[in-house]
């Protein structure tokens, strides 16, 4: 029933691995800030939002681990700001593209077209 789909993405950043994707909490977190998801990719021009959203992305993937038993600590904007650079911005921002895309649900697959039976569904 459910066609979106939870795919992390791996980034190296600061010498650390972490699992990004656009779970139900970060695409809150962009609403909230934004008012709508919709003018994401607009914004995301802007260098201060993508490490925003960096920031966004990174302390989700540390709760995640977290929530498995680590001991991590989130990170900051100031931190984030000091491991980007222009070496490495372009393939971030290719990382962050690629959650996004992996996190939406599949192109022409509607709720319950799954081959999964539809609750709500009227039986004859």
């Amino acid at each position: 029933m459910n066609n979106v789909k939870s795919k992390s993405v791996e980034i190296e950043l600061g010498a650390q691995l972490f699992k990004i994707e656009f779970d139900f909490n970060v695409l809150c977190e962009i609403q909230e800030r934004y008012g709508s998801l919709d003018t994401l990719d607009e914004r995301l021009q802007d260098v201060r939002e993508i490490r925003w959203l960096l920031t966004v992305l990174l302390n989700e993937a540390i709760d995640k681990e977290n929530d498995e038993g680590a001991e991590k600590k989130h990170v900051d904007e100031s931190w984030v700001g000091r491991t980007v650079n222009f070496k490495n911005i372009g393939e971030l921002a290719a990382k962050i593209a690629e959650a996004f895309g992996a996190s939406m649900p599949d192109a022409g697959v509607e709720a319950g077209d799954e081959g999964e039976d539809d609750p709500n569904s009227k039986t004859e």
